[in-house]
């Protein structure tokens, strides 16, 4: 056995090339930071709801609303001392979104109103983001039948 990995060409080998497993990528998304995921739910339900909307603007006593409601059905406590400012701080710090995918607007009775721009979050998160017209959408599902 010796003289077989003695003489084994080695050059091409890259300890750092690990293989992507099911379990290894299992483990990546279960140490996700829990702000991603909610912000990843989020554009998901955004996206279910209005397909034909490329952003979408949240006051930030919504989105603290949202978060809680988010926090107590999947069971993340991150942080139960959170408000609205400290919400959209650590999502827009914390994240490495692409630049323009959360931007401040005009502030209001119920807080500063964040503009969550639907395409570049999709493709930050990999979502399917479908940017036809309803007609384009009905037009193609005439033509699948």
């Amino acid at each position: 056995i010796y003289w077989f990995f003695k003489t084994m060409d080695l050059t091409g080998f890259n300890f750092r090339d690990i293989p992507r497993t099911d379990y290894h990528n299992l483990l990546i998304e279960g140490h996700r930071p829990p702000m991603e995921v909610f912000l990843e739910h989020f554009v998901a339900e955004e996206l279910e709801c209005k397909r034909d909307l490329k952003s979408i603007d949240r006051s930030g006593t919504d989105m603290l609303t949202k978060f809680r409601t988010w926090r107590s059905t999947t069971g993340y406590l991150p942080d139960d001392n959170m408000s609205t400012g400290k919400l959209i701080k650590r999502l827009k710090t914390e994240l490495k979104l692409p630049a323009g995918a959360i931007e401040a607007l005009t502030r209001t009775s119920t807080g500063v109103k964040q503009r969550y721009d639907l395409v570049l979050l999709s493709a930050h998160f990999n979502l399917e983001f479908d940017d036809d017209e309803p007609a384009a959408k009905k037009a193609r599902v005439e033509a699948d039948l």
